[in-house]
């Protein structure tokens, strides 16, 4: 598995979870398919820049800091 790839799907995860988000509901808001969020989450898909950018948004972050995981506190606080 590719280092970058587990790390990005590490902070998704954290990122969802720190909205108050389950998959489904990510889902909901950036129309990304649960299984694909879940691969996504587990380090075995390299998403485009665009996916990179819905997921941000949907989690109410940079897209930077959501693959850089420069964020903490709760939702909303960046």
């Amino acid at each position: 598995m590719d280092p970058f790839l587990a790390q990005f799907g590490r902070n998704v995860a954290r990122a969802r979870k720190r909205a108050g988000l389950t998959q489904e509901g990510l889902r909901d808001i950036c129309g990304i398919e649960t299984a694909e969020i879940s691969r996504i989450e587990n380090g075995h898909v390299n998403v485009t820049i665009r996916r990179v950018e819905r997921l941000a948004t949907a989690v109410e972050l940079s897209p930077g800091q959501l693959l850089d995981g420069t964020f903490s506190g709760a939702a909303g606080t960046g």
